[in-house]
């Protein structure tokens, strides 16, 4: 299902009609040193990579009814963003995942994106959390604000704690950021 905002329409990676271009657009994003200049060892190396990523991105909406979203603004593909179903330390939780353009940063978008898909997993009745290296300032924040919290006891490893959202039905709408 096509989520819209104000700004963005969220496209499902699944239902994405140009395929090529929803690889070149992954390709772009996360093979740009800039989109993970707090992990240079995550940036992608080779094109198989975005396809194995769409790949794996569209079997999640096919197999779980839920995923991530290619986010477009003005026509383009800026970002991608959402929740995936995911298993931390034997927990079914939902995995919230953001990365944007860098000139598509600091703008809003990503905050206005993960919302949208936020809410409208907030049906589904499951923890969120998102996994962030602590270098990335910019994650971080936007984390804080959507209404995640910090949770020690459940990170991954040094480089990927982990944030949860308590409150399935987004913190974010019921305070009103």
């Amino acid at each position: 299902m096509i989520l819209s905002t104000e700004r963005l329409s969220l496209i499902p990676v699944n239902e994405f009609r140009d395929v090529n271009a929803l690889t070149d657009a992954l390709w772009e994003i996360h093979s740009d040193t800039r989109t993970y200049s707090h992990r240079p060892d995550l940036v992608m190396k080779q094109r198989s990579e975005a396809i194995q990523l769409r790949d794996q991105w569209t079997e999640d909406w096919q197999q779980k009814g839920r995923g991530y979203y290619a986010v477009s603004y003005q026509g383009e593909i800026v970002g991608f963003a959402g929740v995936r179903h995911y298993i931390l330390a034997g927990d079914a939780v939902l995995n919230t995942y953001y990365r944007f353009r860098p000139g598509a940063q600091g703008k809003g978008l990503a905050y206005e994106a993960v919302k949208a898909a936020l809410d409208a997993s907030a049906q589904l009745g499951k923890e969120c959390i998102a996994i962030i290296s602590p270098d990335n300032l910019p994650s971080v924040t936007l984390a804080r604000r959507l209404g995640f919290r910090r949770s020690p006891d459940r990170d991954v490893s040094p480089e990927d704690q982990v944030y949860v959202l308590q409150n399935p039905q987004n913190e974010a709408t019921a305070n009103q950021l």
